[in-house]
C-alpha cells in the first residue's frame, strides 16, 4: 500500500454556545494550525453551569489536507491514519471538507470551522454506524475511508480534505445528559520527524497496480513518459 502525508492540517475550536443546536451550527472558531500536538482536538465540551450559572456547549474539530493529484484510478480502500494524544474518549467520524481555501491559499482559516455538509450522505467518509469508536494515544488510529465518496474523491481531486467530529454529540446533535468533556487527541504534520504524522494510506484500484503488483499510481514507481494503462508494454507483459 501507498501513503501520502498530510501536507496541511489543525483544529478549530469554536465559539461557546448555550445549546447543542447553537454549538453544532457555529460559523466560525479559533482556528490552530502551527501546534505539534492537541490533546482536544476533537472535542464536545459541556458544563451546565451550576447553581446559577448557565450551560456552556462548545465543539472542536480537527481538519486534514492532503495532495492527491498523483493518484490516477480509484483506490480499492483507503485508510486515514492518525496517531493519538492525550485524550481517548471521543468517538469520530470522518467527512469530506472544503476546509483550507478560506484565505485564497492553504491556512486553515477561523470560518472553516463549519466548511462540510454531513446532510450529504457522499461526504460522510467513514463507517457512520458504528462510529470509529476506540481511539488510541499509544500508536496510529485507523479510520477506514469507505463510505459516501471517500474513495472516488481521492481519484477526482488534486486535493483530499477530511474533517473529523466528535460523533455522539457534535455529528449526531444530541446534548450530553451532565456536564462533561469529551475529546480526541492527536499529533499534526508539525511534530518533528513523520514517525507520528498524520497520512492517507491507500490501494490503487484498476491497472495501475499491476501487473507486478507494484503500485504504479506512486509517482518513484512510475516510467517517466509513460501512462500507467501502457506499463504491461513497457515491462514486456
Amino acid at each position: 500500500m501507498a501513503k501520502i502525508y498530510a501536507d496541511y492540517d489543525g483544529y478549530i475550536v469554536g465559539s461557546s454556545e448555550t445549546t447543542n443546536g447553537a454549538a453544532i451550527a457555529v460559523t466560525t472558531g479559533t482556528a490552530t494550525s502551527g501546534s505539534a500536538s492537541s490533546a482536544t482536538a476533537v472535542q464536545y465540551y459541556y458544563s451546565s453551569g451550576g447553581r446559577g450559572g448557565g450551560a456552556t456547549h462548545r465543539v472542536t474539530r480537527a481538519f486534514f489536507k492532503f495532495n492527491v493529484s498523483s493518484i490516477r484510478a480509484t483506490p480499492t480502500s483507503a485508510t486515514l491514519k492518525i496517531y493519538g494524544y492525550g485524550s481517548d474518549d471521543a468517538t469520530v467520524i470522518a467527512l469530506s471538507s472544503s476546509a483550507f481555501t478560506g484565505d485564497g491559499g492553504n491556512a486553515l482559516v477561523d470560518d472553516d470551522i463549519n466548511n462540510f455538509n454531513k446532510g450529504d450522505a457522499t461526504s460522510i467518509y467513514s463507517t457512520e454506524s458504528p462510529p470509529f469508536s476506540t481511539w488510541s494515544t499509544s500508536g496510529y488510529n485507523s479510520i477506514s475511508l469507505n463510505q459516501g465518496n471517500a474513495l472516488s474523491d481521492i481519484q477526482a481531486q488534486d486535493t483530499y480534505t477530511v474533517v473529523l467530529l466528535e460523533h455522539d454529540h457534535d455529528y449526531s446533535e444530541t446534548s450530553p445528559g451532565s456536564s462533561d468533556s469529551i475529546a480526541a487527541g492527536m499529533y499534526f504534520v508539525e511534530q518533528a520527524g513523520e514517525n507520528r504524522d498524520p497520512y492517507l494510506e491507500y490501494t490503487s484500484g484498476g491497472y495501475v497496480n499491476d501487473p507486478f503488483g507494484i503500485d504504479m499510481d506512486d509517482t518513484a514507481n512510475k516510467v517517466l513518459g509513460v501512462v500507467s494503462e501502457d506499463i504491461d508494454e513497457v515491462m514486456g507483459v
